[in-house]
């Protein structure tokens, strides 16, 4: 069958690979190396893995329980001080009466902690102190 004249055929498709897309991993998460409680001063200092930016701190995110000491819960509220690269001091305020067995240690993830690289903290929950 001849092809009319009035129609021209469609040119073939050439098919055309789509450049590589490129993906950064995620930072690894942050990890806290040590944790120390002064039920005098009423602070806890926290280490980590390495360098942090607290510029976004939350210091309602942090409790500490000290049933043995002081017999008082403690919100991290009453300030931040910068102390190496990796580690803060928070000050403790109390926010009541606390009994159990225990020195411990919780904090969520929105604290506001982060590496510099990106990396998260997933806080922790019942973390015996001190720690290690």
């Amino acid at each position: 069958m001849p092809i009319p004249s009035s129609v021209i055929p469609s040119k073939p498709r050439v098919s055309r690979k789509r450049p590589a897309t490129v993906t950064t991993p995620a930072p690894p998460a942050l990890a806290l190396v040590a944790a120390v409680y002064s039920e005098v001063d009423l602070t806890i200092t926290l280490t980590f893995d390495r360098a942090i930016d607290y510029t976004g701190f939350d210091g309602t995110q942090i409790s500490v329980f000290d049933p043995v000491d002081n017999n008082q819960q403690y919100l991290g509220t009453g300030g931040v001080s910068f102390m190496a690269a990796d580690t803060i001091e928070v000050q403790l305020v109390s926010t009541g009466a606390y009994a159990g067995d225990f020195i411990h240690l919780d904090v969520t993830a929105a604290t506001g902690i982060i590496a510099t690289d990106g990396g998260a903290w997933a806080g922790v929950m019942d973390l015996v102190l001190p720690f290690p």
